[in-house]
Order: structure tokens, then sequence, then C-alpha cells
């Protein structure tokens, strides 16, 4: 048995690495419901929950769904020490109407433990920003900023002062819109990261993956996006908006023991000679 993980895992004596156990702070992955049921859900929890912190709603699907199975879905997911919250698109949906109030309410009705505050469509501007966060927070709400557009790229230094935005307000973490960091042939772009980096502590924020929803993304340019963050960032970077898929392919990346990590591995010094024979 695990200490950390709790897990039983046979194959430690052979060297797996190790990870930090939950809850956790960084390291954090968050993983798409895009509409599982709930014996789906429970079967991904039984093989995955110990390596997830957080699961996302996606968009208004939390709205669509039959009030009774979206409280059985979220105290699953609470039961597993899984955070789950509906999509930005939410907020900024009743941001727009003017019915953000009734929208908080019905989260802590429900037993979402966190929300997200987006603003990629929507503009609250930093005192909107700071107000939306303390609505929350005054529900007893955690709270997830998310900064970067949708439909165009805002650039590291507007998107840090957005982001600062959110954690001076008490936010606990800030998304990061996975379509900023795309460049126009389909490839991440790391300066981008740098420059955001430089400007807020990125233990504060979380990386959303791009997906097939992004014009010239395809698989493998999400996976190389995964290794990127933990070879560049570290094997604590918050990487968010994972495929159910993928959440055990990323794990391996965590613990350097995915396919494709020859530079991972070769930061070993005994895997730096078995590299080189």
């Amino acid at each position: 048995m695990d200490p950390n993980t709790g897990l039983s895992e046979p194959f430690a004596p052979a060297g797996l690495p190790p990870r930090a156990g939950k809850p956790r702070e960084n390291g954090l992955t968050m993983f798409m419901d895009s509409g599982i049921s709930l014996p789906e859900q429970r079967g991904l929890l039984d093989l995955f929950g110990q390596h997830v912190d957080a699961a996302k709603i996606l968009t208004t699907t939390a709205g669509l769904i039959d009030g009774d199975l979206l409280r059985a879905k979220i105290s699953a997911y609470r039961e597993a020490g899984v955070k789950p919250f509906p999509g930005g698109m939410f907020a900024e949906y009743a941001f727009s109407v003017g019915t953000v109030e009734a929208y908080l309410d019905a989260c802590v009705e429900v037993g979402f433990p966190l929300v997200e505050i987006s603003q990629n469509i929507t503009d609250a501007g930093p005192d909107g920003r700071r107000a939306l966060v303390a609505a929350a927070r005054a529900r007893g709400l955690e709270v997830l900023g998310e900064v970067g557009g949708k439909t165009g790229h805002v650039g590291a230094e507007a998107m840090a002062a957005e982001a600062r935005d959110f954690l001076d307000a008490g936010a606990w973490k800030v998304l990061v819109e996975a379509r900023e960091f795309i460049a126009a042939d389909g490839a991440f772009d790391r300066e981008l990261w740098d420059g955001l980096a430089q400007r807020v502590d990125a233990s504060s924020l979380w990386v959303e993956l791009p997906g097939s929803w992004i014009s010239n993304v395809h698989n493998y340019q999400v996976y190389e996006t995964m290794v990127w963050l933990v070879t560049h960032v570290g094997t604590e970077a918050n990487i968010a908006n994972v495929d159910s898929r993928d959440v055990m392919k990323l794990e391996t990346i965590r613990r350097r023991i995915g396919p494709n990590m020859h530079g991972l591995l070769s930061e070993s010094p005994a895997a730096r000679v078995r590299l080189r024979r």
C-alpha cells in the first residue's frame, strides 16, 4: 500500500516513481466530464480517481442534467476526493442575462464545492471579477478564475493582469484558456507560457489542454503539450481539460515512465548510461 496515494501498487518494488497523495495543491489534473453516465463515471473513478483532482462538467451541460442525477454525480466525485465544477461558460451566461446570484445559489444547492468564473466572452472588468469571486466565496464556494480568449489571442500581459485580479480576490487557481497557446500551425506557443509565468506564479496557474474543438489540433499535439508542460514547468505542473482517455497517459508522464519520454529518462544518471548503449 502506497502511503501517499493509498493505492495497492504491486510494481512499487520495481522502482515505480511515487506521487504525492491528495489533497494536492500542485501537480493537479482536471479531466472533462462531457456527459458520461453515473455508472461510467464511477468506473472511471475506480480506475483513476487517485490521479485526478477536479472534474469539469463541460460548458452549461450541468443545467441540462436531471437534478437528482446531477447531485448523485457530484456526490460520487466528492466521495472520490475529486472537486467537480460547472464549466465557466455557465457563469458567463448567467452574467450576461443578469442571473449570477441565482446561478451561484443553484451551485450550492446541488452540492458543487467549486465554480469557474471565466472571462472568455464577457468582460466584467477588474471590479466585476472581484465582485463575482466575492459573491461565490460568500456562499462557501471555492473559485477557479479563467483568463484568455476563445476567439482571439489576449496575450501574456493582459492575461497576467486578469489572473492577478482573480488571485487577489481570493480565487484558488486560475485556468488559462487553451486556445491562447495554439499558434497558427497548431503548435504550442512556448514563448507565451514563458511570458505569463514571468508575471504570475506558475503554481497558481492551471493550463488547459487543447482539443478537437480548436482547429489544426491533433491528438499527437495534445500528448506533446502534456510532455512539454511536465518537462518545462515540472512534474507539479497543473494541467486541465484532460480527456478521460488521457488521464492515465498524463500520470505516466508525471512519473516519467510514459512512452517517448527519452528526454525525461535522460535526467537520471543510470538512464543516461542505458540510453548511450
